[in-house]
């Protein structure tokens, strides 16, 4: 069964560049025009965006189960109908859509989706949607491109102050999701991949290698019950490449089983190139995963096959941690459809002291007031504490954007952001006055 997962570390990708920045002393340059070549700056950015995913056959996957996935329940027209007596005043509009960011109400109505409630009674379930809460939309990047100083300390903010860095790689999304649980990191301050993450695992809890259990290798419909028993939320899966801490890692997030139909709903990077098959609309950027009937083997890189190593077993993961603030800053955005005329430009918000997740934001954007006419974003930068030269503050992350239909979408390549005016400074209100926030 032959996978392909592109890993960004295995090409040379430059640093981050802040985007339309033209540098020390120059003023900010206008977004291109679409259909227009982008700029060198945005061309060197965009390499920090590739996938770290692994594009597996559709035979692992429980293709008539429908899996659960925030953004696909927050658009759905039966959970958010239309609703009537909305402002059409950009000020006014600016104001509900921050209320509702704040107040999250919405993302528990999302939750309400029948792909959700399947699982209601299912063990994890809370800590489940606090990763998807928490973790959704965060882009595949490297977080040491994206904070400056270096992963042991974006460890230590993560896992001491709650603090979630908004880039992942395959290890960082498995690690965060366990943060979540309210693992404290260990030693290590990461899960790990290959064969030291299993290592790991065993230090700390329990490891099961194939050659313990053969049956991991099968569909899971063919496991032994005592096997399958083992296998929950929470548990690690490896595969290992030529070197011991070579690899990929992912998490299982959520159980099905149905009499003989049995599935795992996985967490990271591996199968994120099956979801955007099923959603085109989905970005390189960490979602809750496929339904799985099988542990894929091997993966196939650019340059070698990981094969699957085993399985780890933490313990006491999967109590939520309530303080969790991810390390952004975000501003909202509304432009009106026919001209591309700004209406509304906010100020920088801190995504760490509102707790603003990038789902509350998509959440706000849901059924958004005048979506037909007036298009609404909120654009998220980092927050990067001790910038550098290679490490730049306020770098562009992605967007959270309204449609037409007043569905949200979400956007991380740079080329499709929200146009000129977006990055200037200072909060903005067509015709003249001042800005609510």
């Amino acid at each position: 069964m032959q996978q392909r997962h592109t890993d960004p570390r295995r090409r040379p990708v430059p640093a981050p560049v802040h985007l339309f920045d033209g540098g020390a002393g120059r003023a900010p340059e206008a977004a291109p025009r679409p259909g227009a070549p982008a700029p060198p700056a945005l061309e060197r950015a965009l390499g920090a965006f590739r996938s770290d995913g692994v594009k597996a056959r559709a035979a692992s996957f429980a293709a008539d189960l429908e899996p659960p996935r925030l953004r696909r329940a927050l658009n759905d027209p039966d959970l958010f109908p239309d609703e009537g007596g909305a402002p059409d005043d950009p000020q006014a509009i600016a104001g509900l859509l921050l209320d509702r960011a704040r107040d999250g109400g919405r993302l528990a109505r999302a939750f309400e989706h029948g792909a959700y409630r399947r699982f209601d009674a299912s063990a994890g379930e809370a800590w489940a949607r606090a990763v998807a809460e928490h973790l959704t939309g965060i882009p595949i990047a490297d977080p040491a491109r994206v904070y400056a100083e270096g992963r042991p300390a974006i460890a230590r903010a993560l896992f001491i102050e709650g603090r979630v860095p908004l880039a992942a790689l395959s290890e960082d999304a498995v690690t965060a999701a366990l943060c979540v649980g309210g693992w404290d990191g260990g030693r290590h301050g990461d899960i790990g991949r290959g064969l030291v993450g299993l290592e790991r695992c065993r230090e700390l809890g329990e490891a099961i290698a194939p050659a313990d259990a053969p049956e991991l290798l099968r569909p899971f419909r063919e496991w032994g019950g005592a096997l399958w028993d083992r296998i929950g939320p929470g548990a690690c899966l490896f595969w290992v490449g030529s070197a011991a801490g070579a690899g990929r890692v992912a998490l299982v997030l959520r159980k099905h089983e149905d009499g003989d139909r049995r599935a795992l709903q996985l967490w990271g990077t591996p199968g994120l190139e099956e979801v955007r098959q099923d959603d085109p609309a989905e970005p390189e950027a960490l979602v809750e995963g496929a339904l799985w009937t099988r542990f894929p083997d091997p993966l196939e890189t650019e340059t070698e096959s990981l094969r699957f190593c085993g399985v780890g077993l933490l313990p006491d993961v999967g109590a939520a941690r309530s303080d969790l603030r991810p390390r952004g800053r975000a501003r909202l955005i509304l432009r009106r459809r026919s001209d591309g005329e700004l209406l509304y430009r906010s100020a920088w918000l801190s995504m760490v002291a509102e707790g603003l997740s990038i789902a509350r934001l998509l959440g706000a954007l849901r059924g958004s007031p005048a979506a037909a006419d007036i298009e609404a974003v909120w654009r998220v930068h980092s927050l990067c504490l001790t910038p550098t030269p290679d490490v730049p503050d306020s770098q562009f992350l992605l967007e959270c954007a309204s449609t037409r239909r007043g569905r949200v979408e979400l956007r991380v390549g740079p080329d499709r952001g929200a146009g000129a005016l977006a990055d200037e400074p200072g909060a903005y209100l067509h015709g003249g006055g001042k800005a609510a926030f």
